[in-house]
């Protein structure tokens, strides 16, 4: 699976523009034919306020299917106009992430914890056999974990871990039980060893 982030920091006070701009964005690649499109807000943590929109695709012959098909959409080239005219927000991206692990409910999952780590390539896949040591911590829970690396980013040196769940208060009560556990802490400490755990984001979906 590969998806695409893009991030909007809102002037002050243009929030709602930014935001009904971000929402236009959106109908405009779910209808050029991305598979799952949705904003999310960061409530906490790095880039707190921001506004994340997120495409994904099947593949990256998939996303430049759908980048093609932008190119020539009326309305996609409206909408750069309209920003370009009248500038509600700083944007970045959008980067492209390819998931490396794990799996998700794109469509219910409201809440996402996001974890970022600096991490030599060389250490991914040491990386990746402690997932399944999480995922074995995740068993009581409706909290769903993956990986993303970055393919086409301004940083090619960190990987992301993701914790998702429906909503806020279950996503809070896993990391209640399971963020402060023995077990979790020995696996956090093994992760020590292979990359530097330096940004970590709080994120809710808007409807």
């Amino acid at each position: 699976m590969i998806a695409s982030q893009r991030i909007v920091v809102p002037h002050a006070g243009k929030t709602e523009i930014a935001l009904n701009r971000m929402r236009n964005a959106a109908g405009i690649f779910s209808r050029n034919g991305a598979s799952s499109v949705w904003i999310a807000r960061v409530q906490a943590g790095f880039d707190a306020g921001s506004f994340h929109l997120y495409n994904v695709f099947e593949s990256l012959s998939h996303t430049a299917e759908v980048a093609v098909e932008l190119e020539t959409d009326p309305a996609w080239q409206a909408l750069s106009m309209e920003i370009d005219a009248g500038p509600a927000s700083d944007d970045r991206g959008p980067s492209i992430w390819r998931r490396v692990y794990g799996d998700t409910d794109d469509e219910n999952d409201d809440a996402v914890m996001q974890r970022s780590y600096v991490m030599p390539q060389s250490n991914i896949a040491s990386a990746l056999e402690l997932m399944p040591e999480i995922q074995k911590l995740l068993v009581d829970y409706n909290v769903r974990t993956q990986v993303w690396m970055p393919v086409v980013a301004a940083d090619m040196t960190r990987i992301t871990v993701t914790y998702s769940s429906h909503d806020t208060a279950t996503l809070a009560t896993f990391m209640d039980n399971v963020g402060t556990s023995s077990a979790f802490h020995e696996i956090l400490s093994k992760a020590s060893t292979l990359g530097t755990l330096d940004r970590s984001s709080f994120l809710v979906t808007q409807r």
